[in-house]
C-alpha cells in the first residue's frame, strides 16, 4: 500500500476528520465586525458605530452584543477544549498496548507476504 496507508495502520487510534476549529473562530470574528459596522441598520438605533466611537459612548444593547459575541467565543473554545480531554492513564497504557500488537501483527503480516512472494 502506500505511505499514507501504512502510517494510518500503525495509527489505528487517531480521530478521523479535520481540525475546523480555526474556521468557526473566523467566523465568530467576522459576526462580531458585522454586527458593529451594522449594528445601528440591524437594530433600528439612529446611530452609527463612527458616531459612538465619536462620543467615545455605546449603548447598552451594543455593549450586550458585543460581551454576547465574546461570552460564545469563550465557551465555544472550552467546549472544543473538553472534546479533546486526553484518556487516564490505565485506558491509555491499555490502547498503547493494542496500538503496539497491531503494529507487530501489521509486520508479522508484510513479512509473510515477503515470503510468500520469494
Amino acid at each position: 500500500g502506500s505511505p499514507e496507508e501504512k502510517e494510518a495502520a500503525e495509527r489505528p487510534f487517531d480521530k478521523p476528520g479535520a481540525d475546523l476549529y480555526w474556521l468557526m473562530m473566523t467566523l465568530n470574528i467576522l459576526m462580531l465586525v458585522v454586527m458593529l459596522l451594522f449594528y445601528s441598520s440591524i437594530w433600528g438605533s439612529g446611530e452609527s458605530i463612527a458616531t459612538s466611537l465619536q462620543r467615545n459612548q455605546f449603548s447598552a444593547g451594543m455593549v450586550w452584543s458585543i460581551l454576547g459575541h465574546i461570552f460564545i467565543a469563550v465557551i465555544d473554545r472550552a467546549l472544543y477544549r473538553l472534546s479533546f480531554r486526553p484518556a487516564p492513564p490505565e485506558e491509555h497504557a491499555q490502547e498503547e498496548q493494542l496500538q503496539q500488537e497491531h503494529v507487530q501483527q501489521r509486520k508479522e503480516e508484510e513479512g509473510s507476504m515477503q515470503m510468500a512472494s520469494e
